[in-house]
């Protein structure tokens, strides 16, 4: 088995980002924060969220963690 680590930097080109969800959702990027996080204090409709939810998963989003860095493994 082999085991490759791979820095988040290099593939930070092809990750989508919570502009490409707001622009894709037709939301602003604050709105795409609080619903990929949960905010309880939002005061939106659920079509709104869905379309959120949606665009995120289209675009295969991967949240990074809070220090902008992480790893990913992939097995071969």
């Amino acid at each position: 088995m082999i085991v490759i680590l791979y820095r988040m930097e290099e593939w930070r080109e092809e990750m989508a980002t919570i502009k490409d969800i707001a622009e894709m959702a037709g939301v602003s990027i604050t709105t795409v924060s609080r619903i990929l996080n949960n905010d309880s204090s939002l005061s939106t409709t659920m079509e709104t969220k869905q379309k959120v939810i949606d665009a995120a998963k289209k675009l295969n989003y991967k949240k990074v963690g809070s220090t902008g860095s992480t790893t990913a493994t992939a097995v071969l």
